[in-house]
Order: structure tokens, then C-alpha cells, then sequence
């Protein structure tokens, strides 16, 4: 396709060099979720979060990796961890916070997942719409007599 408009991002190379990055982020969010640290399993989360519109947009890559979920995951266990939250001076605003990100992941990952229904759902109608439409105009020319 090439070249599509003027902006930074509007041509298959830039679309190409987009998505190497995500998929780097991804692999580093994976990193830090088998081998981080408590931090850097947050700044991770974070990542996730925050990354889930053009022109970094994580969200096909981290759901085929079911990434939002296992990140929930990650995190509650990271809250229940009392040794680790009893170091910070004021445990209750980490949980807090680690809550804060649990409910955007699970948000970013069900409005995504509804944003794929629906198109799901809309190329589903078109399609049926233009067998009928299709099947409309086979069954007219057969009806007409030469």
C-alpha cells in the first residue's frame, strides 16, 4: 500500500516500525513479569495501561498474549504480598494504587474486547447484507423472461 497520507505514521514503514516496538514493550512487560521486581511488575502495569491507542497500541499483541489478565493476576498477588507492602511508608496508597491499575487493565482489555465484537458483528452484517443483496439479484434475473 505504501504511502497513505502525511502524517508521521501514515505509511506501511512507519506501520512496520510501529509494531517492532510493541513488540519489544510486550516482550520487556513479559520480562518483568516472570523476573522483575515488585516495581518494575507496576511500571509494567502501568505500561499496559497506558499504551492502548495509536500510534503505540498494545492491545491486539497483549490480548493474543492474554497479557491484561495475567497482569491482574500479577498484581493481586504482588498486594497480598505483606512484607514487600509493609516497605512502604504508607502501605494502604500501594494498594490503592495497585487496585487503580488492576481496574484500568481489566477495562482497557473489556473495551477492547467489545470494540473486536462489534466489528465482528458489523463485518458479519455486511456480509449477510451483500449475500442477500446478491441472492436479490440472482433470483430478479432469473425471473425475467428473454
Amino acid at each position: 500500500m505504501g504511502v497513505w497520507g502525511y502524517r508521521p505514521y501514515d505509511s506501511d514503514d512507519a506501520q512496520d516500525w510501529l509494531g517492532d516496538i510493541e513488540t519489544l514493550i510486550v516482550k520487556q512487560i513479559k520480562t518483568a513479569m516472570r523476573n522483575g521486581t515488585p516495581n518494575e511488575v507496576i511500571a509494567a502495569a502501568g505500561m499496559l495501561t497506558e499504551l492502548d491507542k495509536p500510534p503505540i497500541d498494545l492491545c491486539y499483541e497483549a490480548t493474543q498474549e492474554g497479557l491484561y489478565y495475567k497482569m491482574v493476576a500479577q498484581l493481586d498477588k504482588l498486594k497480598c504480598d505483606e512484607p514487600w507492602v509493609k516497605t512502604w511508608s504508607n502501605p494502604e496508597l500501594i494498594g490503592l494504587q495497585i487496585g487503580i491499575l488492576i481496574l484500568k487493565l481489566q477495562a482497557v482489555a473489556l473495551s477492547y474486547a467489545e470494540l473486536q465484537t462489534c466489528l465482528r458483528k458489523t463485518v458479519k452484517f455486511k456480509t449477510t447484507t451483500a449475500k442477500r443483496k446478491l441472492r436479490k439479484g440472482k433470483k430478479g434475473a432469473r425471473g425475467k423472461k428473454p
